[in-house]
């Protein structure tokens, strides 16, 4: 027996229905699609927009423009004396900014400059100190070694021997060759002195912690000119531990502009 056929569904009309019903499928489908990057679309807009954040002090914010031009002069006056390396550029843009709270009267602000928005080198570091939410010191930093300590050298990093401080957090600091920097923080106390704080950096499209346990050296170049030097034991947000060096300079009133 021929299987049933309603009376007013004709062979043509039944093709022509499957006909449409697969070209609408397709439609359906692009429609869904589209509606579904639109929808990404406006979620990345607004995490962008939520991580650009507009309470940060001096009108700095992610993609804003460093300019530190003013010290050019300084640098060229100074620069067989320096240990630090000269960033190659003086103005760029802040690709990330990492927020320090030491306590409730404490902010650091490190905006890491690059020389364009899409670069992932830092040409320099420009740490802002606040203290009661006015601005304290400012002190600009170029990456001079990141150290990937064995277990015995991390043992004379952090702990010293019993004929030596730790390296971080001693009395003094020895930069090869021969190049001797002195603790600034509690200077003079025969002790180890180092602080510990979560740096938070963000970025255009990311949050992320690090754990820093840190010290302050400094040398006089001349009677007007200080270098300074971060020790920085680093635990990234991938959990990867190592040391970094960095080394710098004080920014003085009037040789800073954030655009």
């Amino acid at each position: 027996m021929p299987p049933f056929q309603s009376p007013d569904a004709s062979p043509i009309q039944t093709d022509l229905s499957r006909t449409a019903t697969c070209q609408t499928q397709p439609n359906a489908i692009i429609a869904v699609a589209i509606i579904l990057l639109i929808s990404i679309y406006l979620i990345l807009i607004k995490r962008r927009k939520t991580i650009i954040v507009k309470k940060f002090p001096l009108n700095i914010r992610l993609g804003g423009i460093v300019d530190i031009s003013a010290i050019e002069q300084r640098l060229e006056k100074s620069k067989h004396l320096f240990a630090m390396k000269i960033p190659k550029e003086l103005k760029g843009y802040i690709t990330a900014i990492g927020v320090i709270k030491l306590d409730d009267d404490i902010d650091i602000y490190n905006l890491y400059v690059s020389e364009d928005l899409d670069s992932k080198e830092h040409i320099f570091i420009l740490r802002m100190e606040f203290m009661n939410g006015n601005i304290s010191f400012v002190k600009m930093l170029t990456k001079y070694e990141k150290i990937e300590p064995t277990a015995s050298e991390w043992e004379l990093w952090l702990d010293g021997d019993e004929n030596n401080y730790p390296k971080l957090g001693g009395l003094t600091f020895v930069l090869e060759p021969n190049i001797l920097y002195k603790r600034i923080w509690n200077k003079g106390v025969n002790e180890v002195v180092r602080t510990k704080y979560i740096e938070k950096i963000m970025t255009d499209d990311n949050e992320l912690d690090t754990l820093n346990i840190i010290s302050l050296y400094g040398r006089a170049l001349d009677e007007n000119e200080i270098e300074y030097l971060f020790i920085s034991n680093i635990e990234d947000a991938e959990l990867n531990n190592f040391i970094r060096i960095d080394i710098g300079i004080g920014i003085k009133n009037g040789e800073l502009s954030i655009l």
